[in-house]
């Protein structure tokens, strides 16, 4: 196959191509993004009519099931998106899943509240959208996600002289979606 690179035609075969074409990391992040979307709708169906056109069965609750693989996806787009963002600008990324890293590769300003939600999309990346619990060599990251989800995804409360934690709705579409739209912007301009 032959490209215009900018500066000459080189003979480069499809795997390079779309390696090299930013066009298709941007179109991947924004299926990954869209299917993050899809997610978030089936888990407020709270009529059950998704897991039961599905067939999943009786009681099954897509809030649960799709609680965990959320915010995988949603990270998943991030860091497609930042790596579309390096390639438009032919910058060299790291191979690694850390958003926070990868954001600072594609040259985006995060604030300390986005980079909450790069963390724990990182670990949602990594382990916890597709395992129960991480690696055995990896153990103490199932400890950093706790602490990151009670610090990040909880509001601390007391029920008496006891300490309790109550959902603060921060693991939400919209709030993805702005981080990501934030970033998108970066890859236009």
């Amino acid at each position: 196959m032959q490209v215009y690179t900018g500066f000459m035609i080189e003979d480069i075969g499809f795997f390079e191509f779309r390696k090299k074409t930013h066009q298709y990391w941007y179109n991947k992040s924004n299926d990954l993004r869209a299917s993050a979307g899809a997610l978030w709708f089936a888990m407020r169906d709270s009529d059950n009519n998704i897991a039961e056109h599905l067939k999943l069965g009786s009681g099954f609750s897509m809030g649960i099931a799709c609680y965990p693989v959320f915010p995988m996806l949603c990270g998943l787009s991030l860091e497609v998106l930042y790596k579309a963002i390096c390639v438009r600008k032919d910058i060299k990324f790291k191979s690694t899943h850390n958003l926070i890293i990868l954001a600072k590769d594609a040259q985006i300003d995060i604030t300390d509240e986005e980079s909450k939600f790069l963390k724990f999309f990182t670990e949602s990346i990594i382990w916890n959208g597709k395992y129960p619990v991480p690696s055995d060599k990896q153990k103490h990251e199932y400890d950093k996600l706790t602490e990151l989800h009670y610090d990040f995804l909880f509001d601390k409360i007391k029920i008496g002289s006891l300490d309790g934690y109550t959902p603060n709705g921060k693991l939400n579409w919209e709030n993805f979606n702005n981080i990501w739209l934030k970033s998108s912007y970066n890859y236009h301009f």
